[in-house]
């Protein structure tokens, strides 16, 4: 599988494709999200020591990460994304080692996040980096619309706030560019939050 602009061209349109079947309850694991994850692995990965094909495959386990949320569940999901990666790897002649690389990034994702190599700790920064950027509100606001949507339980906003607090004070960023960009963001969100919730 040489071809990687190609075959990740290929992955989008069938991401894309996946995505558009989705329940429109997903408001937040949907293809906006997968794109995002997808820009800012690139952008986790500028700065670091990952050649071409190890960036590409990564780029590639971001945009499959969430597609099993187009079984309509949020438990296992990880599980049916690696199949549908792996369905679409080898109809593009991907070999063993390609798909056990990309399926294995979409393995990290899973939460907790426990990264076991760099290229894991990529992708579990760019899952996560909405935490650290200036789009939190908006996608912990549609967090909490799918949230609410799926297990048909209600939060009120001191419930989500309380939510968010826990999970962001134990929430760490793995890689350099996670951990300098990301992180002073991140911890003024919370501090924010945590101003408004006393």
């Amino acid at each position: 599988m040489e071809n990687y602009p190609q075959i990740l061209a290929a992955a989008t349109e069938e991401v894309t494709a996946l995505f558009a079947r989705l329940s429109p309850g997903f408001t937040f694991h949907n293809l906006d999200h997968t794109l995002q994850v997808t820009r800012a692995a690139g952008q986790i990965m500028a700065g670091m020591p990952i050649n071409s094909v190890e960036r590409d495959r990564v780029l590639l386990a971001c945009l499959f990460h969430d597609t099993g949320f187009s079984a309509g569940r949020l438990e296992g999901h990880e599980t049916i994304s690696i199949e549908i990666a792996s369905g679409f790897l080898q109809r593009h002649n991907a070999d063993a080692e390609t798909i056990a690389a990309i399926t294995a990034r979409i393995a990290a994702t899973r939460m907790p996040q426990r990264p076991l190599s760099l290229l894991d700790q990529v992708i579990c920064d760019a899952d996560l980096a909405h935490l650290g950027g200036p789009l939190f509100p908006e996608m912990t606001g549609r967090l909490k619309t799918e949230m609410q949507w799926y297990f048909k339980k209600p939060y009120d906003q001191r419930q989500w706030d309380e939510l968010n607090i826990a999970f962001m004070a134990a929430h760490r960023y793995f890689t350099p560019y996670g951990q300098q960009q990301l992180e002073p963001v991140k911890q003024e969100w919370l501090q924010q939050l945590i101003r408004n919730n006393r």
